[in-house]
Formats: C-alpha cells, structure tokens, sequence
C-alpha cells in the first residue's frame, strides 16, 4: 500500500524541561506547537522529549482507511492528522486566547484530544490498541473535568467519549474506562 503525504505543516520537539517552563505559545502558534501544547496538558507533563508532527493526509489514503494520528510505540514520535487533530485544536487555543473561555467545546476538539491521548499512550508502549484507547477515553476525561466547563456539557460529552459507534471496527470502551466520575 502506498501512502502520499499532501504536506508536513510543522513540528515541534518537546522535552520535559521545556514542558516545565515554557510560556503558553501565542494564538497564531503553528499546528504542532498548539498540538504540544494540547499533549502536555493532557500527559500532565510526564511527556517525555518527543517529535510532534502534524501532516495533511488525503482523505482517501484507501478504501476504509482514515488516518487520525500514529506513534512509534516505545518512541519519540508523534505523526497526527492537520485535518482531524492538529486544526481543531489550533482553532480552540485562538479562541481561548482572544475571547472569554467557553463553557462547551466541539466534539471534533473532545476527539481531537482523544486521539492525541492516544498516541501518547503508544509512545509510552501500550502495544495494545484497546488498552490504549481506554488510557485515552480515561485521560481526556481527566482533562476535560479539570477545564472549566459547564456542569451540564460534561454529561454530554463524556457520553460522547464513550459513544461506541465512533470508533474503529474492533474496538469498545469497556465500562471499567470511565467507571468513575
């Protein structure tokens, strides 16, 4: 199978020192540096120096097949869609930085983060896909309650977190993920 790469918009070279005292990036920051910016809350800056990318990949990479993001399990390396991850949450972080915090965030932001997690997740050598997915749904979890969003988006979007019919065939959230909270 043949994959083509439509372009690499950027990345950024994290490293636990840099993740400690760097200043917020701007509201024009690049994809990738919003992207690291976005892993290091989520990881609670236990991110290791890590390679985050962000690439657009064709819509139709092949029958079946949509890219969200990859990692190099037990690596450095972080590869994510512009489209899916890196876009979103770009557009989140200018939002956040120029106007008042909002009480809701898009659901392609939640999957964004989501799939972020993830791929940390790989990094740290969960080889298991469902294993990983489950860390994932857990930790986004963890991150969207620590933000301030209103009490009743949180229900919302924690079910959408554990909506089955949007993920890859194969794979479930079993009910242990998000048992509590």
């Amino acid at each position: 199978m043949r994959i083509w790469l439509l372009a690499c918009v950027g990345f950024l070279v994290l490293g636990p020192a840099a993740a400690a005292s760097a200043p917020l990036p701007p509201a024009n920051a690049g994809p990738a540096v919003v992207a690291g910016q976005f892993l290091e809350q989520i990881s609670e800056l236990k991110v290791k120096p890590m390679v985050v990318a962000c690439i657009g990949i064709p819509r139709n990479v092949a029958p079946g097949i949509t890219f969200l993001g990859g990692a190099i399990v037990k690596g450095n390396v972080m590869v994510l869609s512009l489209g899916v991850v890196c876009r979103p949450l770009q557009g989140l972080w200018r939002e956040l930085l120029t106007h008042h915090p909002q009480p809701t965030l898009p659901f392609s932001v939640v999957d964004a983060v989501e799939i972020i997690a993830n791929e940390w997740f790989v990094t740290q050598g969960v080889t298991s896909g469902q294993r990983a997915l489950c860390k994932a749904v857990q930790y986004t979890w963890k991150w969207l309650r620590r933000n301030d969003l209103s009490a009743s988006f949180l229900p919302v979007a924690r079910a959408h977190l554990l909506d089955q019919a949007l993920l890859p065939s194969g794979y479930v959230i079993t009910p242990g993920c998000l048992a509590t909270g």
